[in-house]
């Protein structure tokens, strides 16, 4: 499993998502100019000139709301501006059990309050689902199209406008 993500503290979904596609319908970030939040970026390769661009956010659970891209990856411009405008903690996670690689960074008080990356863990797949359950995330590491797939209601893919 290659994935990457993010969890919202908040019960603000309407605003949530209103940011969310705020972002979609916006430019894309020129290289090189993604907010450092210590964990690896592959923005530039992946999103930038994606016009198929989606991502899919759940319905809170506990005070949280999970989301996740199209291509799983971070837009970390979209998570800063997530945690700034909704005044609250965000969290990223990235998992890559193909080169061992794993880790996360926790947004809260207007700053990345802690980050940690790991590139040659044992089992990535458990230290990311161990350190998510410790910070009190409810949720469990979802790919997109498992996401984008689900029948439950319990998600919604936000795309471009036309």
């Amino acid at each position: 499993m290659n994935v990457e993500g993010f969890f919202v503290r908040t019960l603000s979904t309407l605003a949530l998502r209103e940011i969310v596609l705020r972002r979609l319908n916006s430019a894309d970030d020129t290289p090189g100019s993604q907010p450092d939040w210590g964990l690896q970026t592959s923005y530039d390769a992946f999103i930038v000139g994606n016009a198929k661009r989606k991502i899919a956010l759940s319905k809170p659970k506990s005070g949280w709301v999970a989301g996740i891209e199209s291509k799983e990856v971070l837009d970390f411009s979209l998570l800063l501006e997530i945690g700034q405008s909704l005044a609250t903690d965000v969290v990223a996670y990235q998992l890559s059990e193909i080169t061992g690689g794993w880790g996360y960074a926790v947004y809260s008080n207007g700053r990345v309050e802690k980050s940690h990356f790991e590139e040659d863990a044992a089992d990535p797949f458990a230290a990311t689902r161990t350190s998510i359950g410790q910070l009190g995330i409810p949720f469990d590491l979802v790919m997109f199209r498992e996401a984008a797939e689900d029948k439950t209601g319990n998600w919604e893919v936000i795309q471009r406008s036309v």
